[in-house]
């Protein structure tokens, strides 16, 4: 029996010729023996579907994916976060299909309603959109996808008409969010806040600020403040934060006069390169948040493969961190835990803050809104604009 079909597909040909085999033997009479003997006459071959093939295969980007199950965190949580950081660091690429829920399940040996759960947990961020009939696709929101260009065509008439009414005479004042945050820029001028999580927030706002080299001043806001309603977003036009925190910063933010912007962030090539290779007696310490410690695992061993012997303290446990330091070379340490280690580590120990940095193509992003956003400013505000705007005086 001879089958054709594309490489990609070669697992669920066989799964489905192999049942249809089974069935069909088994209504016949036919015993499992010749049963295996019949499966051993599929032949099945590839055909590319593309014009050109590459000499390198393409890496499966869910292949760094493992699970843990001798963990206290939850199989699915552990699936879940490991997803959500391939796709909030830009590892992988928006509108990419997640692999099918058994096959998932089949490759990480665990169950079918594991792997559904994790993708269900994830439809709330907005990092993935199931479609009916086709399957669970990545997302990032706020980046290259209908919506945001329909959103940016919504900006574009928005500040046409701004345009408009300034050159027509008509009074500025309106309503509506964007319009609204077009007119804090004139009243305000142009103020922006970082929102982020925990200790990193106020480095990513000093790493912003210096990267768009702007006359702009970004503030840092946790989002813990933003949701009990406490955050100072005094003069702030413009909201900064993860892709990751997007819809839940766009909700929280809903109604005020401000623009949201987002970032991806990943942790710098060369980072690691300062650590002892650990099979030489080096002995390597990971303090992080539980649910986190599968991601930074897997990213580490991306740059150092040679890192196989880590040992993990949960960022909370600061009894275990001080019994672990001891006979401990190199200590490898989240922002969020760089105070508990600063406090137990001595100065026999190397530390080093797995810092991660915003990605330029999206600080580059915001540096053009920022500019375009600014040079819409000069142009309403300028004497020609506000001449023509002002309501002529009856005779």
């Amino acid at each position: 029996m001879f089958c054709i079909c594309r490489r990609g597909d070669t697992a669920t040909l066989l799964h489905s010729i192999g049942s249809h085999i089974a069935l069909t033997a088994l209504a016949a009479g036919i015993n499992s023996a010749r049963i295996a003997t019949l499966h051993q006459c599929v032949w099945v071959y590839h055909i590319t579907m593309t014009e050109q093939s590459s000499p390198q295969e393409v890496r499966d980007p869910w292949r760094s994916i493992r699970v843990d199950p001798e963990t206290h965190v939850a199989l699915w949580v552990q699936l879940k976060t490991q997803i959500q950081y391939l796709i909030t660091t830009g590892a992988v690429d928006a509108h990419v299909k997640l692999p099918a829920v058994r096959t998932f399940a089949n490759d990480l040996g665990i169950a079918v309603d594991t792997v559904r759960k994790a993708y269900e947990a994830l439809q709330p961020s907005g990092l993935v959109r199931t479609v009916h009939g086709r399957g669970t696709f990545t997302f990032r929101p706020g980046e290259d996808d209908d919506q945001t260009s329909a959103s940016q065509l919504e900006w574009n008439r928005v500040d046409h008409a701004l345009l408009e009414l300034a050159h027509s005479g008509v009074d500025l004042l309106g309503s509506g969010t964007r319009i609204a945050q077009r007119l804090s820029l004139l009243r305000e001028g142009a103020g922006a806040v970082f929102v982020g999580v925990g200790a990193s927030t106020e480095r990513y706002a000093r790493e912003i600020s210096n990267a768009l080299n702007l006359e702009l001043p970004v503030r840092s806001v946790t989002l813990d403040d933003l949701r009990r309603n406490t955050a100072d977003l005094a003069n702030a036009t413009y909201a900064i934060c993860l892709v990751g925190h997007r819809n839940e910063v766009d909700n929280l933010l809903d109604g005020r006069p401000m623009r949201v912007l987002s970032i991806t962030s990943s942790l710098p090539a060369g980072l690691l390169d300062p650590v002892p290779v650990s099979n030489n007696g080096n002995r390597v310490l990971l303090v992080a948040r539980p649910e986190t410690y599968a991601n930074y695992l897997s990213i580490i061993r991306d740059q150092r493969p040679d890192l196989t012997d880590i040992d993990f303290v949960p960022d909370s446990d600061e009894d275990l961190l001080r019994e672990r330091l001891d006979g401990a070379d190199v200590v490898l340490h989240t922002s969020v835990a760089a105070s508990i280690v600063a406090r137990n580590a001595t100065e026999s120990h190397r530390l080093i803050e797995l810092r991660h940095a915003a990605g330029t193509q999206s600080l580059n992003a915001i540096r053009d809104t920022f500019n375009a956003d600014l040079s819409l400013l000069h142009e309403l505000i300028s004497p020609t604009t506000i001449a023509q705007a002002a309501p002529t005086q009856a005779h």
